[in-house]
């Protein structure tokens, strides 16, 4: 049978956990990190550290975030950072707003071109909704549709669609 790097993941979390043996497992995920930091499977060990040893404490999350945006500054581009940072403020204790929408702004300055930037801003738009946000994340589906990611047209379609949607219950309720 054919094992998949899924597999062998799964494996390695199920020794970890039943064996408790993570003393040294994120200095390994940093060495993987360090070699590729494109590496999905680094990232969401990462996430699965964290989750299992020390959990997603306010100072952990506030670590997280600012190296999830160093290596967002080497590599914008990288769908999986900008998944690990969807993880992080999706916790319980997540409250660092702020910090997100400054790292944020930070890869928006380094490259307003970059799709994976205005993704997740729509989704925090939608996460987090406010009249403003929400007309600027319609006209960011509107430019991924037409300029920046062509290929998934009728995504950008379906996620202005949503955004156009959460706008109007947001304006009902101001109203």
């Amino acid at each position: 049978m054919l094992c998949t790097r899924a597999q062998v993941w799964a494996h390695r979390q199920w020794v970890l956990r039943t064996f408790n043996l993570f003393d040294k497992e994120l200095d390994f995920v940093d060495v993987l990190l360090e070699q590729d930091i494109r590496n999905n499977s680094a990232w969401n060990q990462r996430f699965f550290v964290f989750k299992n040893t020390t959990g997603f404490t306010r100072e952990v999350i506030k670590s997280e975030i600012e190296y999830t945006f160093k290596a967002l500054m080497k590599t914008p581009n990288n769908l999986s950072p900008w998944n690990y940072l969807r993880g992080l403020i999706k916790q319980e204790k997540f409250d660092m707003m702020e910090d997100v929408n400054k790292g944020t702004a930070g890869i928006y300055k380094k490259d307003s071109e970059c799709a994976e930037c205005l993704a997740f801003l729509i989704d925090l738009a939608l996460e987090y909704p406010t009249a403003k946000k929400l007309k600027t994340a319609s006209k960011m589906c509107e430019n991924l549709r037409d300029n920046l990611s062509k290929i998934r047209a009728k995504y950008w379609d379906y996620q202005r669609d949503n955004v156009e949607k959460k706008l109007e219950e947001v304006e009902k309720k101001a109203s």
